[in-house]
C-alpha cells in the first residue's frame, strides 16, 4: 500500500483468476480498518516498518532523490528525521478516520500480452494488450 497526498494505492502480484477475490478482500480490509481501526500491534508493526525504511534513505543517492523529490512535489520541505517524528505520532484514531474517508476510484488488472490472448473478451483487459 502506498500513499501520496490523499491517495492510497494498493498493489498485489496475483494470479489473474483471483482478481475478484483479491479486490473483494482489499475492500473488506479497508472497511474493517475504517470501522474497527488498527490494533496497537498493527500500529506498532507498521510504524517499525516505515521507520526502518526511513533510516535507510541516506544509504543511497537514489533514495535521497526519491524522498526529497516527493517532498518537493507535495509542497513539503521535511527532512527524513522530521517525517519520522510525524510518523511516530500517528494514532490509531487518525488511521481509522482516514480509512473512513477512503473511496475506491479505480481498480484494474494488468496482464502480459500472452495471458491476454487466452482471456479475450475479459472486461478488465487493458487496451493495447489484446
Amino acid at each position: 500500500m502506498y500513499t501520496v497526498k490523499g491517495m492510497m494505492t494498493v498493489s498485489a502480484g496475483i494470479d489473474a483468476a483471483a482478481f475478484d477475490e483479491v479486490r473483494d478482500e482489499v475492500q473488506k480490509q479497508a472497511w474493517l480498518l475504517a470501522n474497527d481501526g488498527p490494533t496497537e500491534e498493527e500500529m506498532s508493526l507498521a510504524k517499525v516498518g516505515i521507520l526502518n525504511g526511513m533510516r535507510s534513505i541516506g544509504d543511497a543517492a537514489g533514495s535521497m532523490s526519491t524522498f526529497y523529490g516527493r517532498e518537493h512535489r507535495l509542497g513539503l520541505q521535511r527532512t527524513p528525521a522530521q517525517r519520522a517524528e510525524m510518523i511516530k505520532k500517528v494514532s490509531a484514531d487518525a488511521v481509522r478516520n482516514a480509512a473512513a474517508r477512503w473511496q475506491e476510484d479505480l481498480c484494474y488488472l494488468l496482464r502480459s500480452p500472452q495471458l491476454a490472448e487466452t482471456a479475450a473478451g475479459d472486461s478488465r483487459m487493458i487496451e493495447g494488450q489484446k
